[in-house]
């Protein structure tokens, strides 16, 4: 189901609770290959409008690294998840806030090649699960997609939109009081800064 702060619209109440999945299948920070790495963010941003520097946000995020990746894989993950190395994502963690946790974890995700499903498990943390959003009048095989959206987190194109079938946070505190409605897919690429 769409949500408001991806087409940089107000989020329901004034706040926008999220978690984000970053499954990087190929690209490098530096020397450092990153690929097969996910990266795992939840947050809460309480703003009438996250894409409106004019009004003021207040945001709360945490980190999950996964576990399996090298020292100068997690290096980079933490120097380009807190901002430190400007582009899109220092973009993203202005909006995202202040930093509260980082968690190293086993964390698994799963993309269906047809964009059917895709989920989301850190075992003791974060389990999640959605089947793409259809209807009578999609088209067979086809996707409900929105190109170019005006508020997407990762810049990228075109959002494939999903319904969550299964979300549990686990000791996330405020950051995890929240009922999942929407969900999306959005490749990206931040090669270019």
């Amino acid at each position: 189901m769409p949500c408001g702060c991806t087409m940089a619209q107000p989020p329901t109440d004034n706040v926008c609770y999220g978690t984000l999945v970053y499954q990087i299948d190929e690209g490098h920070f530096g020397d450092v290959d990153m690929a097969g790495l996910t990266v795992v963010t939840v947050g809460k941003i309480e703003s009438e409008n996250l894409w409106d520097d004019s009004k003021p946000r207040n945001g709360t995020y945490d980190l999950i690294v996964p576990d399996r990746a090298t020292p100068e894989q997690r290096d980079a993950i933490e120097r380009l998840w807190t901002g430190r190395e400007g582009g899109w994502i220092a973009n993203l963690v202005g909006i995202l806030g202040t930093l509260r946790n980082k968690f190293v974890a086993s964390v698994e995700s799963r993309i269906e090649d047809d964009l059917g499903r895709w989920t989301i498990d850190v075992p003791g943390l974060v389990s999640g699960a959605v089947v793409a959003l259809t209807g009578p009048t999609t088209p067979p095989g086809q996707r409900v997609q929105t190109f170019n959206p005006p508020g997407a987190e990762t810049g990228g194109s075109p959002a494939t939109w999903g319904v969550p079938t299964k979300m549990e946070l686990i000791d996330f505190g405020v950051l995890g009081e929240w009922e999942a409605r929407s969900s999306k897919h959005i490749p990206f690429d931040w090669s270019d800064g």
